[in-house]
């Protein structure tokens, strides 16, 4: 049975739902009624009707003023578990939402620390540093190396705006990552690899750390596409393409995984050395090859060289190069995977590749070069001094 006292606002016969009434909230109190045996009086045993702890707390009440032959004190102390238990499977529902969530995070963050280790290694290095394992330094018989620069390309940048600069660098940066298929970062276009980019210094190579056979012939068509994107990028000064020069040398490398904490694939031998002085001697627009270069890419009878001569490199003494004139095999377009425009490109948009300094300037130097008139790149003719490219 249930009794519900009355508001304070009661007459006076009702003094008991006074008593009851703890801060304007009504006592609910349950129990039984007996007829005591004058048949006057009726004794009422109850105790409060409360379900859980807070609700008792908030009469005033403790659990030790439950009756202990009264099951209340149970009732109390099964839903106050009960309730403990709801809060607790919400609570670790929610820490289970949020650790879900931040796996997902650290896989995100995990899956950007993977490809920045890969853009600093090689993938296949990468993923023995990612493994823990061992990376042992090792010597390669043969392997071709690629410099490639801009001419007083500090002049250039010193006389541009700040924000020329960085558009020039976000353009160089586009060409110096033409070697992976677009849309396929993970597989090389030319099976190379960028070893490092200091301002608008560029050197890759081919064969190492996975063994090549035509690693040359790689190198030549990289060389190819980028002096072919280099014609995008134009000096802010006068509005002209920039000439890239390139230097490439074939020869035994000693590559491996330099320091722990910001790891590094870095390449050491003499043929490093020479394939940075093939750069450096080089001509604007042309891609010089040393002889070991040029016999490593001829195996396959793919590409068009011209004799440079003997020139006078520093540290080395005289040396035979060649310039690199075009892919018997690939075209410009299958290099570069740019669309053709028939309207404006030749079939193999190689014309438009050896105009890049000037019409007719390679054309004269080749017919120079074939009529014996010039045969020292170092003493060339006036005609070809005339026509050679700006900035050599």
């Amino acid at each position: 049975m249930y009794l519900k006292p009355k508001c304070s606002t009661c007459s006076s016969s009702d003094d008991i739902g006074n008593i009851n009434t703890v801060a304007g909230l009504h006592l609910t109190l349950k129990g039984q009624m007996m007829m005591l045996s004058s048949n006057k009086h009726i004794i009422y045993l109850c105790s409060p009707y409360v379900t859980n702890i807070p609700e008792l707390l908030q009469y005033g009440m403790r659990l030790t003023a439950m009756p202990l032959h009264d099951a209340t004190r149970d009732i109390i102390l099964l839903n106050q578990q009960r309730l403990s238990d709801v809060e607790v499977n919400l609570q670790l529902e929610a820490n289970n939402e949020q650790l879900e969530t931040m796996a997902r995070d650290l896989e995100k963050e995990r899956e950007k620390t993977d490809a920045l280790l890969k853009d600093l290694l090689p993938p296949a290095v990468a993923e023995q540093f990612m493994n823990n394992e061992d990376i042992e330094a090792k010597q390669y018989e043969e392997a071709s190396i690629m410099f490639s620069d801009v001419p007083q390309f500090a002049v250039i940048v010193s006389k541009a705006e700040p924000k020329q600069v960085l558009v020039i660098y976000s353009q160089f940066s586009k060409i110096n990552n033409c070697k992976s298929d677009r849309g396929h970062a993970q597989r090389p276009l030319h099976e190379v690899y960028k070893v490092e980019t200091v301002g608008d210094c560029y050197m890759t190579v081919a064969g190492i750390p996975e063994p090549v056979a035509e690693h040359a012939e790689a190198l030549c068509h990289t060389a190819l596409g980028m002096m072919w994107e280099s014609r995008e990028v134009h000096d802010p000064r006068t509005d002209e393409p920039l000439l890239v020069r390139i230097g490439i040398h074939s020869g035994p490398v000693i590559a491996g995984v330099v320091g722990m904490d910001r790891p590094r694939y870095a390449m050491y031998g003499n043929a490093i050395t020479t394939a940075s002085l093939m750069e450096t001697h080089s001509l604007p627009g042309r891609i010089q090859l040393s002889v070991k270069a040029y016999k490593c890419a001829s195996r396959s009878g793919r590409f068009e060289f011209v004799p440079r001569g003997r020139i006078q490199v520093k540290g080395k003494g005289e040396m035979d190069t060649y310039f690199l004139l075009r892919s018997l095999k690939k075209s410009i377009w299958e290099i570069t995977k740019r669309p053709r425009d028939p309207a404006i490109h030749s079939i193999e948009g190689y014309e438009e590749l050896l105009n890049v300094c000037q019409p007719g300037a390679i054309e004269n130097r080749l017919a120079e070069m074939r009529s014996g008139v010039v045969t020292d790149a170092l003493t060339p003719s006036k005609a070809y001094t005339e026509t050679a490219c700006k900035g050599e």
